[in-house]
């Protein structure tokens, strides 16, 4: 085993694993969590990566229900001894609510990083792989543990609640 940290990122879709779509004239989900982590240059050098797809839908989708069902994934997979922490690829649209749903659903020290996107993964100049790179590198992050559920959009952390 290498020596650098696991993160598992979970993927639910929203801007930053949409394209755009002629047919519809907007955005799409598109891309899986395996291509958004492919395309973040570096990523394997910031820890060992595992990727966990559990929607891919725009975040206004994102119903209670399905919070509960990601917060049991992530609690589970935090019980590894082997995993630093945990990422999810969020829609902008309801990251605040999925956050602060996750936060007090959160059993862990271990540190839970949202993530976002305001450009598409199809756009001349995405903003998803350097938010997917920072926060996999914060989760991974000793001064992370026991700061519970965060959002990192733009290089800047943002408390849950």
């Amino acid at each position: 085993m290498s020596g650098k940290k696991k993160v598992i990122v979970f993927t639910t879709g929203g801007t930053i694993a949409m394209k755009y779509d002629p047919k519809v004239n907007g955005l799409v989900p598109a891309v899986s969590g395996e291509d958004l982590a492919a395309a973040v240059p570096g990523l394997d050098k910031v820890a060992d990566v595992e990727v966990r797809e559990f929607s891919n839908i725009a975040s206004p989708g994102m119903i209670p229900e399905m919070m509960f069902q990601l917060s049991k994934m992530i609690n589970e997979a935090l019980e590894s001894d082997d995993v630093a922490g945990a990422v999810v690829t969020h829609g902008t649209d309801t990251v605040e609510e999925t956050s602060y749903m996750l936060d007090l659903l959160h059993q862990s020290e271990k540190p839970v990083v949202l993530t976002a996107a305001m450009r598409g993964a199809g756009d001349t100049s995405p903003d998803g792989p350097a938010n997917i790179y920072c926060a996999v590198k914060t989760a991974a992050s000793e001064e992370a543990r026991g700061k519970g559920v965060m959002v990192l959009l733009n290089e800047t952390i943002h408390a849950a609640g």
